[in-house]
C-alpha cells in the first residue's frame, strides 16, 4: 500500500512537515508496513520555504538582515537545489516580528526583503519563489527595490524616507543601478489574493488597520500607493494600479512586478510544481491532505485543493482531514474530496485542540485509513497487522524505531558479535545483523510469538576498498579509546550499518547494509582526553558516539544520519515495503485459489 501524505500547515498549531510527520505516524498504527511518500505542501503563507526545502532535499540558510522597523533580525529563505530559492517576505519584513505597540505601516519597511533575495542571488539561485503573506508593511515593495540597487528620489534628488510614509515625497524612480543579476534571474510570486493596489479594496483600506494604520493613516497611504502608482507608470512604463494581486503584502505584489520582472501566480500552484508532486503520486493507492480549517474557501487557492485536483487528474482517491469542518460543505465531495475527517474527536476548547494537534492529527490519520483499508477489504481487528520485534536494547536504536511509527517489543540478541573471518567488512556486518535476527527469532518462537524481527549491526571502518580497509572495534579501556580517536581524527572512514529484517510468518530474510562516510575534525589531545572522560566512547564502535548532526568533532557526513546511529532507516523502509508486498502477493494468490 502506497500513501502520498500532502498535508498544508494547520494554522498557529502544525507546520506542514509536522502535520506530514503525525499523518505518516497514524498511518503505520493502522499499517506498518505501508509505503508514505511525504510531500508537505504549501500555498505561499507561513511555512511555504520549510515544506518546499522537506520535499525536495534542500536546507535552510539563515542571514542578518534589517527588520521592518531597520532593526537587525535572523531571517532564512530556502535553497532547494538546481539554482532555486525560495523566500517568505515574513521572515524579513513580517508582521509577527513586531508587538502590536510597535506596528506602523508609515515606516515599516520591505528593505530586509529585498537583502533576503540578494542573499540568494549571493548563492547562486536564479529562480527565486517568494512567498508574500503576512507582511508588516505597505511600501509598495520600495523598500526591497532600495536594498537591490534601485533609487527613489524626491525633489531635491535625495533618497526618499523609509516606509510607507516616505512614498509621499516621491518624484523619480531610477532602477540604472538594480543590481544586474536580476536580469538573468526568473522570480515568481506565490500569492492567493487578487486585491489591487489602490481603490476601495485596495492594500491600504483593507490590510492596512491590521498592520497597525489608523483611519487617517489609511488615507494617507492610499494617497501614496495611487503617487506610486503614477511614478512607475511614467518612469517604467507599467501600470501597476489594475494589476490583479498589486495589491498584496501592503503592494509589495505590485513592486515586485514592476521593478524586479516578477510573475503573479498562485501559491498552491507553483509550490505544487516545484515539489514535483504529479511525479511523487504516481503510483499511489491513496492521497491525503489537509489543513486546519476545511470550508469552501479551501477550494480557492488553497493547497489541499490543488492537491485534490491533481489526485483527480490520476484517478486516485482523496481523504481530506482538517482541524474543523466549516458549516459551508455543499460542494466538497464534489470537488474531488473522497471522504473528510475532523480532528477533534470530542468537545474540547480551541487552545487544548491546539495543543494536542500532532496527538488528534495522527488518530484521525489512523482512524479514516482503517475505513479506507476495511472498503478494500483489507482491515483487520487489533492495533496492527503485523508485530514487530527489535533485536537490540540500544537506545538510538530504540528511538529511531518509535519515530518511523512502529510498536515494537524488544528481545536482545546475546550472540557472539566478532565479525566472521575471510569476510569483507560490510558483509561481516550484514552477516552479524542476520545472526542476531535469528537469536531474537528464536526466543520469540519460544514465547509463542510471530513477528517481523529488526535487526542490526554496526561497525567503523578506515580506509577504503582500493586503499585497503581496517575495521575499528570498540574500546577496550580509556587508553585504547584515545588511540583510536587519534587514529582517526582529521581523517575520512565509513560507518557500516548490516541490517536484516525476518518474518517469521515465512521465513523470509531480507539482509544488506548501509554505508556513511563522515569525515572527522582535527581534535587536540586535551579535547581527546576531556572526550573520553566524558564516558562518551565506552562500548562505541570507533570509541565515538553523537546524536546531532552539528556534532563539533563531525566535519561532514555524507550519506544516511541514522545509519551513524545504528539504524539505516531507508534500508529499513525498503525492506518493510518488500515485506508487505510478499504478504499482499500471497493473499492474491490465496483468494486466486478460492475462486477456482
Amino acid at each position: 500500500m502506497r500513501i502520498c501524505v500532502a498535508p498544508n500547515s494547520f494554522k498557529e498549531s502544525l507546520t506542514a512537515v509536522e502535520a506530514a510527520a503525525a499523518i505518516e505516524r497514524g498511518l503505520r498504527e493502522a499499517e506498518p508496513g505501508c509505503d508514505v511518500v511525504s510531500v508537505p505542501v504549501a500555498d505561499g503563507g507561513g511555512g511555504t520555504a520549510s515544506a518546499m526545502v522537506h520535499a525536495t532535499g534542500g536546507r535552510m540558510v539563515k542571514a542578518s538582515v534589517t527588520g521592518p522597523l531597520g532593526d537587525p533580525v535572523e531571517a532564512e529563505y530556502g535553497l532547494l537545489g538546481g539554482g532555486t530559492a525560495v523566500i517568505e517576505m515574513a521572515s524579513a519584513s513580517g508582521l509577527q516580528l513586531l508587538p502590536p505597540g510597535k506596528r506602523n505601516p508609515l515606516i515599516t519597511t520591505t528593505f530586509g526583503t529585498g537583502e533576503l533575495i540578494g542573499a540568494a542571488l549571493d548563492a547562486g539561485a536564479r529562480t527565486i519563489i517568494i512567498g508574500i503573506g503576512g507582511s508588516a508593511t505597505v511600501d509598495g515593495g520600495v523598500g526591497m527595490t532600495q536594498a537591490l540597487g534601485g533609487s527613489f528620489l524626491g525633489a531635491g534628488g535625495q533618497e526618499i524616507p523609509r516606509g510607507g510614509g516616505g512614498l509621499a515625497a516621491l518624484e523619480r524612480i531610477d532602477l540604472s543601478r538594480l543590481d544586474h543579476r536580476l536580469r538573468e534571474s526568473r522570480i515568481e510570486i506565490a500569492c492567493d489574493v487578487d486585491n489591487l493596489l489602490t481603490g476601495p479594496d485596495g492594500a491600504a483600506p483593507v490590510y492596512g488597520p491590521q498592520k497597525g494604520a489608523t483611519p487617517a493613516d489609511v488615507q494617507q497611504l492610499s494617497l501614496n500607493l495611487e503617487r506610486l502608482a503614477r511614478v512607475i507608470k511614467r518612469d517604467v512604463g507599467i501600470d501597476v494600479e489594475h494589476l490583479r494581486g498589486g495589491g498584496a503584502a501592503g503592494g509589495l505584489g505590485a513592486g515586485l512586478v514592476a521593478f524586479l520582472g516578477a510573475r503573479l501566480r498562485p501559491g498552491a500552484e507553483i509550490v505544487i510544481e516545484a515539489v514535483r508532486l504529479e511525479e511523487k503520486m504516481q503510483g499511489c493507492d491513496l492521497v491525503i491532505t489537509g489543513e486546519g480549517k476545511l470550508d469552501q474557501q479551501t477550494l480557492h487557492g488553497k493547497a489541499p485543493a490543488g492537491v485534490v485536483r491533481l489526485a483527480r487528474k490520476l484517478g486516485i482517491p482523496v481523504i481530506v482531514l482538517a482541524g474543523c469542518i466549516g458549516e459551508e460543505r455543499a460542494g466538497l465531495n464534489d470537488a474531488g474530496i473522497g471522504a473528510y475527517f475532523s480532528t477533534t474527536d470530542c468537545a474540547m476548547s480551541l487552545e487544548d485542540a491546539m495543543k494536542r494537534a500532532p496527538e488528534l492529527l495522527a488518530s484521525a490519520a489512523e482512524q479514516a485509513f482503517r475505513a479506507f483499508l476495511l472498503g478494500r477489504g483489507e482491515c483487520h481487528a487489533g492495533k496492527a497487522q503485523r508485530r514487530f520485534i527489535l533485536a537490540s536494547a540500544s537506545p538510538e536504536r530504540k528511538k529511531l524505531l518509535a519515530d518511523l511509527g512502529l510498536s515494537f517489543d524488544v528481545i536482545p540478541a546475546e550472540i557472539d558479535e566478532k565479525l566472521p573471518g575471510g569476510m569483507p567488512p560490510r558483509e561481516a556486518a550484514a552477516e552479524i545483523a542476520r545472526r542476531k535476527a535469528r537469536a531474537a527469532a528464536r526466543i520469540a518462537a519460544g514465547r509463542g510469538i510471530v513477528a517481523v524481527v529488526i535487526a542490526a549491526d554496526t561497525i567503523v571502518v578506515a580506509g577504503t576498498p582500493e586503499t585497503g580497509e581496517e575495521v575499528i572495534g570498540k574500546p577496550q579501556d580509556d587508553a585504547h579509546a584515545e588511540a583510536i580517536l587519534r587514529q582517526i581524527s582529521g581523517s575520512r572512514h565509513s560507518v557500516v550499518s548490516g541490517l536484516c529484517v525476518l518474518d517469521m510468518a515465512t521465513g523470509r530474510e531480507l539482509v544488506g547494509w548501509d554505508d556513511t562516510r563522515i569525515k572527522m575534525a582535527r581534535m587536540t589531545d586535551s579535547q581527546i582526553r576531556e572526550y573520553v572522560a566524558s564516558g562518551e566512547p565506552r562500548g562505541k564502535s570507533g570509541a565515538y558516539g553523537f546524536q546531532e548532526r552539528n556534532d563539533p568533532y563531525v566535519e561532514e557526513i555524507t550519506g544516511s544520519f541514522s545509519n551513524v546511529l545504528g539504524l539505516p532507516l531507508e534500508l529499513l523502509r525498503e525492506f518493510l515495503v518488500q515485506i508487505e508486498q510478499s504478504k499482499n502477493g500471497r493473499k492474491k494468490e490465496e483468494k486466486m485459489k478460492k475462486t477456482h
